[in-house]
């Protein structure tokens, strides 16, 4: 056989062996993309760590786009890239159970207090958020007394009146003391721009500045003063100002 004709087989045999292993890498990908859309398909999402999130809208954050029904897809979006959380959400670490199941571990954020409007408890954050609107009533979250309040939104700003705003402010801002002294008080009550702590038979009047400074000092007081019910009156204790009295068995009425 002349070498021209030689050469022209090689090549024909070159090109076919290059289009047998292109047909079989489009073959392999193909099998590899209908494995990708078929296997990993969420079917089921675990969720824990939620309270006051309700597990469909925390199953619906995860789904929140036309990708999303792809369990791998869910992971590389919810690591990889910024998968904007609910505003209740502090954080949620969400992970690959099996190629057919999502799980979602969730920290909401901490409920500062609530108010009652109507027959309904409004639970608020720190930054004053609404987190809940909820008929339930729970555990170890003061109540928030004296304040007005005007239509209210879940997610949005606590819609206080004018009035309102300095005291709502300092309570906020007393949140995080409270917290870090490891005090719960039963009701905090609103009156001008004051702010009264309850605790059992016992109420505290921090006034509305230097609270840190104030609410620091109240521990040791009641553990002191024991089951002896009264007001505790801490509206003018500074660096400057170290007198507090404590009137036994009177506790102010603040029109609540």
């Amino acid at each position: 056989m002349p070498d021209g004709m030689i050469q022209k087989e090689r090549k024909k045999r070159i090109i076919k062996q290059a289009a047998m292993k292109a047909i079989l890498v489009i073959i392999l990908v193909c099998i590899a993309m209908i494995t990708f859309l078929l296997l990993f398909q969420v079917r089921k999402i675990e969720v824990s760590g939620n309270q006051y999130l309700s597990r469909q809208e925390i199953a619906d954050w995860v789904q929140d786009d036309n990708w999303s029904s792809n369990s791998l897809y869910v992971m590389i979006r919810n690591h990889l890239m910024n998968h904007e959380l609910l505003p209740a959400m502090e954080e949620a670490n969400v992970t690959m159970k099996n190629p057919w199941t999502v799980k979602v571990t969730t920290k909401e954020k901490r409920v500062a207090g609530y108010i009652v409007s109507g027959d309904e408890c409004i639970y608020f954050d720190k930054d004053g958020i609404v987190l809940a609107k909820t008929k339930e009533l729970w555990d170890g979250i003061p109540c928030i007394e004296g304040l007005e309040v005007k239509k209210v939104q879940l997610y949005k700003e606590l819609p206080v009146s004018k009035a309102n705003k300095k005291a709502f402010g300092n309570l906020l801002d007393m949140t995080m003391t409270l917290k870090k002294c490891d005090l719960a008080p039963d009701k905090i009550v609103c009156s001008g721009s004051d702010l009264y702590l309850f605790f059992g038979n016992k109420c505290v009047n921090v006034g509305h500045t230097n609270l840190e400074e104030r609410i620091m000092q109240i521990s040791p007081i009641l553990e002191k003063l024991g089951d002896q019910g009264g007001t505790l009156y801490l509206e003018n204790f500074n660096t400057d100002n170290i007198t507090i009295t404590f009137e036994k068995d009177v506790i102010p009425d603040l029109g609540t």
